[in-house]
């Protein structure tokens, strides 16, 4: 029986108040996936990686992602899968993940429609580990993302530490990834992850919110409860803060089922129109909520810039205000202006 409208719009309002759509069991278990499928089916139990009997080295050259402007370094990792099988993934960008992208069944949605010309198998998996990022937390980000929710963003907090995962990408795999995160700019983080098994992955590439974080009405930051971190911050489920954000942008309304549908431009069967007036609506709750927001603190180096900036038709997208530690650097706060 097909989906009614209303069974439809109840899903991706689902969608939008459970993100970022993992709890504290996808961090426990390192997995590897293989994309391209037809179905967003979860990893099964084969696919779980041991994490004392992984190992990575350099691949010994660097590789330009597209939108970059300057290159990361790339990796050579061996597993070895529980059902006793090795497999060898060459040149992969290390990429961290901290909400939906740490989850088998988000990332196998996002890579449905992802195609290669490879004739290497391995070439379409995607091995993803435990870690953990000393020294930063996972937090509501000031902006909305096109399904209507309110994402999350890491921010600097010394003595506290979040549980990540760390993806291993081919350069097609990285840059379809990160067409998905438009308001995010890529940095090359200058911590590291200390993998489940001991092993460091030095400066990981990560996606960090333009917008900034979104504070509370005592100005403190929202930890997301899905992660796993050690934090004094107050936990702040996903629904609560998308209520709090209505609250700011549209005080007016009281029900945030058609607050999200006002801005969600990832309802189906949209037009072009009411794609355009959405998003329109989004920028122009997101502006609001800048005010509300403090500005990254995370340093590291800019990778590439938020494809926002790009097509946005926000007037106040802000420019990026990552930290540097010195002022030679391509750190994000000494990027070149957004064309």
């Amino acid at each position: 029986m097909p989906e009614s409208k209303q069974d439809m719009l109840t899903r991706y309002f689902n969608r939008a108040v459970e993100y970022p759509n993992v709890n504290h069991d996808n961090f426990k278990q390192s997995f590897i996936i293989a994309v391209g499928k037809d179905e967003a089916e979860k990893a099964d139990p084969a696919m779980i990686v041991d994490d004392n009997n992984f190992s990575f080295q350099s691949s010994n050259h660097t590789v330009r992602l597209a939108g970059a402007i300057q290159d990361v370094d790339t990796y050579d990792v061996t597993i070895q899968k529980e059902d006793g099988e090795s497999v060898t993934l060459r040149d992969r960008v290390a990429l961290i993940g901290f909400g939906s992208n740490s989850a088998p069944e988000i990332l196998k949605t996002k890579f449905n429609d992802f195609v290669t010309d490879t004739e290497n198998p391995e070439d379409n998996q995607i091995v993803v580990m435990q870690g953990n990022l000393q020294s930063h937390v996972v937090v509501a980000a000031a902006f909305y993302s096109d399904i209507g929710s309110v994402p999350a963003t890491l921010h600097r907090k010394e003595g506290d530490s979040a549980s990540v995962t760390i993806g291993f990408y081919t350069k097609e795999q990285a840059e379809q990834m990160t067409g998905t995160e438009q308001s995010y700019a890529g940095v090359e983080l200058d911590t590291d992850i200390i993998l489940k098994g001991g092993s460091a992955v030095k400066n990981p590439l990560a996606y960090v919110a333009v917008w900034g974080a979104l504070t509370n009405e005592d100005g403190e930051l929202m930890a997301n409860p899905s992660i796993p971190q050690q934090t004094d911050l107050p936990p702040v489920e996903t629904r609560e803060v998308i209520e709090y954000a209505m609250s700011i942008t549209n005080p007016e309304m009281d029900d945030i089922k058609p607050y999200i549908e006002g801005h969600s431009m990832g309802l189906p069967g949209l037009s072009d129109d009411e794609i355009a007036e959405k998003e329109t609506t989004r920028y122009i709750r997101t502006d609001i909520l800048v005010e509300h927001a403090t500005p990254s603190n995370v340093i590291g180096n800019l990778v590439f810039p938020p494809s926002i900036y790009e097509d946005t038709p926000s007037a106040n997208a802000p420019e990026p205000t990552f930290s540097a530690e010195a002022e030679d650097d391509m750190s994000i706060e000494h990027a070149p202006d957004p064309m």
